[in-house]
């Protein structure tokens, strides 16, 4: 459901899913972690740059009918693109 809410916004996903641990050393000038606060797998960043937790709750974790399951991707969709734009100014 996460591709086809970008699909809506004509974002194409065409890279494959990394672990943290590929980017300890690159230097960052601000990391974003977006994951919800309550999220015990949330990732930890130890190495370099400005963090900025930006807590979003988990559309995956939504109930309901596949449309109600869809409009919880397209809010946090959403709310990304209303809020993280701001940070990298």
């Amino acid at each position: 459901m996460a591709l086809k809410a970008l699909q809506e916004i004509g974002i194409t996903h065409r890279g494959t899913p990394k672990s943290v641990d590929v980017y300890q050393q690159v230097a960052f000038d601000l990391v974003v972690i977006l994951c919800d606060q309550d999220d015990d797998q949330c990732p930890v960043w130890l190495a370099k740059g400005k963090v900025v937790h930006q807590p979003y709750r988990d559309p995956a974790l939504a109930s309901g009918s596949e449309d109600q399951k869809m409009a919880a991707y397209r809010t946090v969709r959403d709310q990304m693109l209303d809020e993280i734009p701001g940070l990298l100014e």
